[in-house]
């Protein structure tokens, strides 16, 4: 994968995107009406990338499925119905 400059940003799967904390901070954000983050600009453009796919997720589910969810033994995992959903989100190019 690389960005508009054709700078490479590489590839990542759907479990590391829900675990890259830049992605995770991007849904935070939409999911907490908050605005756009204020290091932004410092960050590396895969850095930027995923957070922007992070706030595209929020705003594409209305932030109703969090990539991460609590168990009821109270262990945090992966959502499987966000990564359904993300996975039919790549497929139809909705998120970059």
């Amino acid at each position: 994968m690389s960005d508009v400059n054709g700078e490479v940003t590489g590839k990542i799967t759907i479990n590391g995107l829900f675990r890259n904390k830049y992605f995770l901070r991007g849904y935070s954000d939409v999911a907490k009406n908050r605005g756009w983050n204020p290091e932004y600009d410092k960050w590396y453009s895969g850095e930027q990338w995923n957070y922007e796919r992070g706030r595209q997720f929020a705003a594409a589910t209305f932030s109703k499925l969090p990539p991460k969810v609590t168990t009821l033994s109270g262990k945090t995992v992966l959502s499987r119905d966000a990564k359904w959903a993300m996975s039919d989100l790549l497929r139809e190019s909705a998120i970059i």
